[in-house]
């Protein structure tokens, strides 16, 4: 035989002494002769219009044969309720064959009659292919069968109009889908009572709308179902599972269930999976992994994280790569975060959340807003620096909506991002939370200078202790090069900042000992009123090359003052000799200043600690302790030659 030809055996059932298996093409086990002597014979006493004859289905566990079976009643015979039954004995596996050849089994069956032979029942019948149309079967009829065979849990009866009435659909729906449906699924297509094999119901049992009002009554072991008139609509997955089957899926549809379940499952229902393989397979070349595992959720409890993972492993593998793309991977991290079940590797979810962001902006984006408002920090150290590392400083500000939450948290990640200059637009309270994340990247070693020069750029507020607390010595030299005008600075208020640098004012010092010529008189005067001239050291080489820069008579007074009171320390405690002008200059000024107490105290606190001492009697006079100084120096200045600070010349006396 090939796969356009199979071989089944045939029985014969009737009345000789009793109900008996009168002919068979098969030797059979006593037990299969037992349940066929029981199923065959008559269901009922009295015949129903409609209901003369009958179809039967269930399955010989020991021969592994599937019967399909057709019962006349007999009225011919000498004894009321007699009937003749033809048996149809099918492998298991020739059952996708009669899936297809419904319409070539059903004209096998013959009825017998008393007055020829019966020996014909003892021949095996040949089969051959004849492809059934699909379309001939009647949509609502499959999709009422597949409800109530899929669907509901047996034992269930139906209404019907006639023995007659299902049998295409159901023999259609019996054959593809038998391997699925409950073990030993049985039918009977016309009964009078409840029929059963001992003690097990008949899995689906048809009778007329008069038995039906009797047998509604009778047992609370079997299941009445509403009529096929009665049903409006059915659920979606009936109707997508008409279209498996009608369209010749459902091979596809076990390899797909075959690839998730196994043994350790245990009692999946099919309805489940169908809904499953309907929702993941949703079109054609299309597939839905995240409604797939929203379903999953849904329907299988016990089961989920088992067949969930299952799916998207093998998704991620390549195995359905065939059936359709899916590029839906935002979807897929938002399974992740909303099923606590379902477990991907590190590098996988790394991968997923790629392909998310580089498909899906908006979906990101939410799933971020999302991530970090949650009160869930494995998630969120789970997810978000991920997304902070997909993140540049260009795409910052559209990504954040320059949302507070959503900034703080990815720059506490990722301090680059700071360097999106929107962020430095925003209000005071903004800008200065930010400041705040950035404190945690510093603790954390991630912090990159680039954000200081980013943040001086664009804020018009003044942050520089904010900076500080955060850089630290490296903001000096940065906030120098704004101080100096190198770069431009945002806001106005450099007092700060200017006292910031003067706590390391050895910078600008080793900026000042630099080629001057790199510098405007601005930025030189810039730098002399930050260098601490009482600590700091600068060569005089370099102090006369710059006072040589400045036309001190076109100067400010505040400029000629500053400088000065730059000079003089340096003058005073130098070993080296100054030019006579620089000397005269700044001795002169700070003299006449203090002669009209016109000094800072600040600065007259710094610079007494350099001045020789006096009498007690002259500690007053700071103009004198000055040109003792100057004097002790070696230097002669002829502005002040006026003051006589010699001792009485006692020869005069």
């Amino acid at each position: 035989m090939n796969e356009n030809t199979i071989i089944i055996h045939q029985t014969l059932h009737g009345y000789s002494n009793g109900h008996h298996l009168l002919e068979s093409s098969v030797l059979l086990s006593d037990d299969s002769k037992r349940k066929m002597d029981i199923l065959s014979d008559l269901s009922g006493t009295d015949a129903i219009d409609g209901f003369d004859f009958y179809y039967s289905g269930y399955l010989l566990e020991n021969e592994k044969l599937v019967v399909l079976a057709k019962t006349w009643y007999a009225p011919e015979m000498s004894r009321p309720g007699c009937v003749w039954t033809h048996s149809l004995l099918i492998p298991i596996q020739a059952m996708t064959f009669c899936a297809t050849n419904i319409d070539v089994l059903l004209t096998e069956f013959k009825r017998p009659s008393i007055s020829e032979s019966q020996t014909k029942y003892s021949e095996s019948l040949v089969i051959n292919r004849q492809e059934t149309i699909v379309k001939k079967y009647d949509a609502k009829k499959i999709q009422y069968l597949i409800w109530v065979m899929i669907g509901q849990i047996p034992p269930n009866y139906v209404l019907a109009k006639d023995s007659e009435e299902f049998i295409k659909e159901l023999l259609f729906i019996w054959f593809t889908c038998y391997s699925e449906l409950s073990y030993d699924y049985s039918f009977i297509t016309g009964t009078n009572f409840i029929k059963s094999d001992n003690n097990n119901l008949i899995s689906l049992q048809f009778c007329s709308k008069q038995v039906r009002n009797k047998l509604s009554h009778s047992s609370n072991n079997i299941t009445l179902m509403k009529s096929i008139d009665d049903v409006q609509k059915f659920p979606q997955w009936v109707i997508n599972t008409q279209e498996i089957l009608v369209n010749g899926e459902w091979s596809k549809f076990l390899a797909f269930k075959k690839l998730l379940c196994d043994g350790d499952l245990g009692e999946v229902s099919l309805a489940s999976f169908i809904k499953l393989y309907s929702c993941f397979y949703n079109a054609k070349n299309s597939i839905d992994i995240y409604a797939s595992l929203e379903l999953i959720d849904k329907l299988f409890e016990k089961q989920r994280s088992i067949i969930g993972n299952k799916l998207l492993g093998l998704y991620l593998q390549g195995a359905f790569r065939e059936w359709g793309a899916y590029t839906a991977y935002s979807n897929i991290v938002i399974a992740t975060i909303k099923f606590n079940w379902v477990n991907v590797l590190p590098e996988t979810l790394e991968l997923l959340i790629q392909k998310g962001f580089s498909t899906d902006f908006i979906g990101s984006k939410k799933i971020v807003q999302y991530l970090v408002k949650i009160d869930n920090s494995p998630l969120q150290e789970k997810y978000l620096p991920i997304y902070a590392s997909l993140l540049s400083p260009s795409s910052f500000e559209s990504f954040s909506d320059m949302d507070y939450s959503v900034c703080n948290v990815l720059i506490a990640i990722n301090s680059t991002l700071a360097e999106c200059d929107a962020i430095w637009n925003q209000s005071r309270g903004f800008q200065h939370g930010i400041l705040n994340s950035l404190q945690i990247c510093k603790s954390q070693n991630r912090l990159v200078n680039k954000v200081l020069r980013i943040i001086l750029d664009n804020s018009e507020f003044d942050f520089s202790n904010d900076i500080y607390n955060i850089w630290g010595e490296a903001s000096i030299s940065i906030f120098l090069e704004y101080l100096l005008g190198i770069e431009h600075l945002r806001h106005n208020d450099t007092s700060k900042m200017v006292e910031l640098c003067k706590r390391y004012s050895y910078i600008a010092a080793s900026l000042f000992e630099k080629d001057l010529k790199q510098f405007t008189n601005k930025q030189i005067f810039e730098l002399m009123k930050i260098v601490n001239p009482f600590t700091d050291k600068l060569t005089s080489k370099r102090l006369i090359s710059a006072y040589s820069l400045f036309d001190i008579n076109g100067l400010s007074e505040y400029q000629r003052n500053e400088i000065a009171d730059f000079y003089l320390p340096f003058i005073i405690s130098s070993k080296d000799i100054f030019p006579y002008e620089i000397v005269s200059f700044a001795v002169t000024n700070v003299h006449e200043r203090l002669a009209k107490l016109d000094y800072p105290e600040e600065k007259w606190a710094k610079l007494q600690k350099s001045l020789p001492s006096v009498t007690v009697f002259n500690q007053w006079d700071r103009c004198k302790r000055l040109r003792k100084a100057i004097k002790k120096k070696g230097y002669d200045i002829k502005q002040l030659n006026k003051y006589n600070d010699n001792e009485l010349d006692i020869h005069l006396l």
